[in-house]
């Protein structure tokens, strides 16, 4: 429970003034997916999935701040490098348990039409993000490994609704 207490601790701070496309704090993103998550480091990554990629933070600091080494690794799977292909990128996330969770979760919060509500962002605009990251989840679901290990990893609503994202 203290490692969930530090990355949202570290989270918040990292996140704080950030705003996602609808305008919301960002923090509510992590958090949510959080919810979405199955095992506790994977709540404790979803917590932490942006900080390394879109703040300050970074994976020495998280170490330093006690979160166990296997989470740090999640984390740093999940943050995208300067240039690197999308492929390349969901390879390093399916080598990790905790970080296909999160992505699969993230992908899911990501798509859902429902976080838009409200928003300023077109509905144009949101079918078309709803959209790409459905594609996006079928190219980690298909990378050698993944399939067998979904049911396993996900909650398992989480994983009913990223299948029928997937239309799968």
């Amino acid at each position: 429970m203290e490692q969930i207490n530090s990355a949202i601790k570290i989270a918040a701070e990292a996140h704080d003034g950030q705003t996602d496309k609808t305008g919301k704090p960002y923090i509510w993103h992590p958090l949510t997916v959080a919810s979405f998550c199955k095992s506790e480091k994977a709540k404790i990554a979803a917590v932490l999935h942006d900080v390394i990629e879109d703040t300050d933070v970074t994976a020495a600091d998280l170490l330093k701040a006690g979160i166990d080494a296997d989470v740090v690794d999640a984390v740093v799977r999940l943050s995208k490098n300067k240039g690197e292909e999308l492929s390349a990128y969901y390879d390093r996330v399916a080598a990790s348990d905790i970080a296909t969770e999160v992505k699969f979760a993230d992908m899911l919060h990501n798509s859902e039409l429902s976080r838009f509500a409200g928003s300023a962002v077109s509905a144009e605009y949101a079918l078309k993000i709803t959209s790409r990251y459905a594609e996006r989840m079928k190219i980690l679901y298909g990378k050698p490994g993944v399939k067998e290990k979904f049911q396993r990893l996900c909650a398992p609503e989480t994983a009913a609704r990223v299948l029928e994202k997937m239309k799968i």
